[in-house]
């Protein structure tokens, strides 16, 4: 059976299965691309394709007008995160970042919630959500010998999160997928005792900052780039390699959050 949990900004979780407020009668689940071709001859070359915007459509039928307004009040909280598949072990805990085995989020925008009385009592409520991009899982991967290794399922490129603790002078990196090199970051900058360099492109738009051990932003390290290199790592599908170096001493103890991306699941 499909599981269904809604997520808002506040990490506050809605069961979609519960009796109370039950969504079915789902469409939109799956994927579709917009491709475009060029002519030559009888044959047909392919310009450009693109992976379509999910639009998914349900009905969710709420036990009555308290339970839709405490639903009301729970989507106006943006943004929005459709979790799709596996269970929650309880109503009010699930990790907003890492679901289990049989989960996937996907990030949504709901672009209308209409609202119909039902003879029999109750009301249903008619929903759609557009997806602000694709399925995805997110996986932690932490290292002491300043050498990470993911290996990626998925055709789609990911983003990454690099997280480099200082106390570490020029930091440094190379990604290698399936033993061949793909791009390298070279920073000339010096991140402080506690402090933390953040290299993300999970996220619109990429950013590389240092950021204090209370979370605070430091300082946009963006400029501190050594402009030769290419700074930003999207995995790709086999083995990713991501070695780090630095010109101070030891070694650096990174860490990576992976934003496993798919087109359909």
């Amino acid at each position: 059976m499909r599981t269904f949990y809604l997520q808002n900004a506040l990490g506050q979780k809605w069961n979609l299965n519960n009796r109370n407020s039950f969504l079915h009668d789902v469409k939109g689940l799956g994927q579709a691309h917009a491709t475009s071709y060029t002519q030559i001859g009888n044959r047909f070359l392919e310009k450009k394709n693109s992976l379509s915007q999910k639009k998914i459509s349900g009905k969710i039928r709420f036990r009555d007008y308290g339970e839709f307004n405490r639903f009301s009040g729970f989507v106006q909280h943006k943004p929005l995160t459709l979790i799709y598949g596996g269970m929650l072990s309880k109503e009010d805990w699930y990790p907003p970042m890492y679901p289990g085995d049989r989960s996937y989020l996907l990030d949504v925008a709901m672009t209308s919630m209409e609202k119909s009385e039902l003879e029999t009592g109750g009301l249903y409520s008619k929903i759609t959500l557009e997806s602000i991009g694709t399925y995805y899982r997110m996986i932690h991967v932490a290292s002491d010998a300043s050498e990470i290794i993911i290996e990626s399922d998925t055709v789609l490129e990911c983003g990454i999160s690099i997280k480099i603790p200082g106390p570490c002078i020029n930091p440094s990196y190379t990604h290698c997928l399936n033993g061949i090199s793909k791009c390298s970051g070279l920073f000339k900058c010096v991140i402080g005792e506690g402090n933390t360099m953040v290299i993300d492109t999970t996220k619109l738009p990429f950013e590389i900052k240092e950021y204090s051990a209370e979370g605070q932003i430091i300082r946009n390290l963006y400029g501190t780039s050594d402009f030769s290199t290419k700074r930003f790592v999207m995995l790709g599908y086999g083995t990713n390699k991501i070695t780090f170096t630095h010109e101070g001493a030891g070694e650096i103890a990174a860490s990576v959050e992976a934003k496993m991306e798919y087109e359909s699941v």
